[in-house]
Order: structure tokens, then sequence, then C-alpha cells
């Protein structure tokens, strides 16, 4: 456990609590709720990039997605997580971004496969000849698609299942072995005797007291190249939109995105940085030397993210709500019975009888000769 000093902050005590979580010094109301930006922002991107892998996998393909955009997002998340190293930050930020990397190489592997790998096996397998299926065959061809020659790709949605279990069940148990997974062990077992049967070896490390929120002890070089890291992080992360924003507008089209990826990149983004710039800057300088790359990889690629927003707006949804009005309107008798918004070169196709019920009257386009 950890301790914050002072304990009283302009009248305000630090809670505990985060402190043995999250070994930072929360005093303040403003304060309490930076912090719970930051927690936001860590859990929107937690989620962010699980909606695009499904649904490349439910498409099978990738081709909505510009290879820039997720090399210069693994590139920005690398930088990252080496200033993370370099500077020594604390445990959960180090593990979070483990976790975005691994989440971008998962993506970059998907891609690699559905680009590479795919047409590869898909060509060696349409050379032989396809055979009748019988019961014997059936754990072959579900594997190996027997009308097509390609692999089935919930066999790739299992391979990522697991990858993503995998990462999760080796950040807990980094953290386990950490201050951070101590804290939150002893904040839900108490200090009872329970906690000590839980963590035998970790809970006499508990019992050394340490000041939270304590500045690490770092060379100059160090500090120098995670300024660095972080720079070339922000600027990754600012530019790397730009490649995908130039595929939609060449293709005219956003099929093949997921926008929930991009609104949890917008809100994560939007935590994180309305969370930084909230406590005040009371010191300029510091700012825009170490902190400024990290609001211009939040912030400022907030904007990049809403031109995305944009284009779903212009490619998908403004068309789609066109479409669907215009079908309505189309539906719609006037005051006197006719249907004005119809073709004038459509015709009735029965007549008799029954030509004056109007369940019974079929209407042909002269043109196309469809049914209307």
């Amino acid at each position: 456990m950890c301790i914050c000093v002072p304990a009283v902050v302009n009248g305000y005590e630090y809670y505990p609590i985060i402190a043995n979580i999250f070994r930072q010094c929360v005093y303040s109301p403003i304060e309490l709720i930076s912090f719970i930006l930051g927690l936001g922002n860590i859990g929107f991107w937690l989620v962010a990039q699980f909606p695009q892998l499904i649904q490349n996998f439910m498409q099978g393909t990738v081709d909505a997605l510009s290879p820039l955009f997720i090399f210069q997002w693994l590139l920005g998340d690398i930088c990252n997580l080496i200033g993370c190293i370099f500077t020594k930050q604390y445990p959960t930020q180090l593990y979070t971004a483990l976790y975005y990397c691994f989440m971008d190489l998962l993506m970059m592997a998907q891609y690699a496969y559905y680009v590479f790998l795919k047409p590869i096996w898909t060509a060696k397998h349409s050379k032989k000849p396809q055979k009748e299926i019988t019961d014997g065959d059936e754990d072959e061809n579900d594997f190996l698609n027997a009308e097509n020659g390609t692999v089935n790709d919930g066999y790739g949605t299992m391979y990522a299942s697991m990858g993503v279990i995998f990462a999760l069940t080796l950040i807990v148990k980094l953290a386990e072995s950490t201050a951070v997974g101590q804290g939150l062990i002893e904040s839900i077992f108490g200090s009872s005797s329970q906690s000590a049967t839980v963590m035998s070896a970790a809970s006499r490390k508990l019992l050394d007291v340490t000041i939270c929120d304590a500045s690490p002890e770092i060379s100059e070089w160090q500090h120098i190249l995670g300024i660095i890291a972080a720079w070339i992080s922000g600027i990754l992360y600012f530019t790397a939109r730009i490649p995908q924003v130039y595929l939609n507008f060449k293709r005219k089209s956003v099929e093949g995105l997921s926008f929930p990826m991009f609104f949890c990149a917008v809100m994560g983004n939007l935590c994180y940085g309305i969370g930084v710039l909230l406590p005040g800057i009371p010191d300029w300088k510091r700012f825009i030397i170490e902190v400024f790359p990290y609001i211009l990889g939040s912030l400022f690629t907030v904007f990049m993210s809403f031109v995305i927003v944009l284009q779903f707006f212009i490619y998908r949804w403004i068309p789609n709500w066109k479409k669907a009005a215009k079908k309505v309107v189309s539906n719609l008798p006037s005051p006197d019975g006719s249907f004005p918004f119809m073709s004038t070169s459509t015709i009735p196709a029965t007549m008799g009888e029954d030509a004056e019920d109007d369940e019974d009257v079929y209407y042909y386009d002269t043109q196309s000769g469809v049914k209307a």
C-alpha cells in the first residue's frame, strides 16, 4: 500500500482507495473527475478495435481499411510503449500500452491473412477437383469450403478470440505481481488473514508503505528519449487517419468500416484530452514540452476522426435516408387517389371487373418491364 504526502491539499483529503489501487494522489473533485475521465479513456480503448475485427471476420475482407492507417496506429502505440518504459510509468499505463500494441498486431495479422495468405490458400486449393461431400468428409470440408475452395473464416474468428483471451490473461497475471494488482486484491479482501492466504508472498510486500505518485528516478537521457517517443507517437496518431480518410474519399464509400470503432476512438481521446486539461496548466513550459504531444495525439486526433464520421454521413447514412424517404413517398397516394410519384410510363397490368379494386391492380413499367 501507499500513502499520499501531504494527506490534505487545499482542504481536500486524498482518496485512499485510488491511492492503494492506482498509486495516484487524487484530492479535489476536479481531480476526481479528471481521474474518472482517464479511466473512461482506458475503457473506450480496451474495446475500440473489437467491432472492426469482428466486422472483418464476418465479411472476410479488409479492403475498407488503409494499411498505412493500421501501420501508423501500431507505430504510435509502440512509441507510446517505449515512452512508458523509459519514463518508468505506472504499471497500469504500461500494461494498457502493451494491450494496445497487441490489438494492433492482431489487426495487422488479420490484414496480412486476408490480403496475402488467404488468396494463396484459395488459389492452391481451388485447383483440386471437387468431390461430392459425404458424411465422412464433413470434418474436412468444415475447414475447407468444398464449393469455392476457401478457408472457413469462422476458424479465424476462433483463433483471434483465443488470442485476445490469452492477452487478457497475461495482463491479469502480470498485474498480480505488481503493486497495482496487489493493491486491488487488498482493497477487495481487506487486510485480514484471508488476504494473506490469497497472496502470501505479495501481502508481505504490502506491509511496506511507500509514497504514492512519487516521481520515478530516471536519468536525463531516459527523460529525453521518453519525450522524443511521446512526440513521435503524437504525430503518428494525428496523421494516421489521413490515409483512411483518403481511401474512403477514393472509394466514395465506408462499407466495411466499423462506426463503433471510430466512435470509441473519439470518446477515448476526448476523455483523455479533457482529463489532462481539466486540472489546469501550472507550468506552461513543461506542458508544451512534455504534455502537448499527448494532447496532439488525443484532442487533435479527434478532428480527423470527426472527418471519418462525416464520411459515414455522406457515403452511408444520408443515401440510405434518401432511399428510405423515396420509398415511403412513392407509396403515398395523392388526394384524388392516384399515385403521382409513380412513373408516367406505368400502365395497369390487369383490366376488367376487378380493375377498380386497388389490391387487384398491378402496374408494369413499359420501359423496364418490371412489375411496380
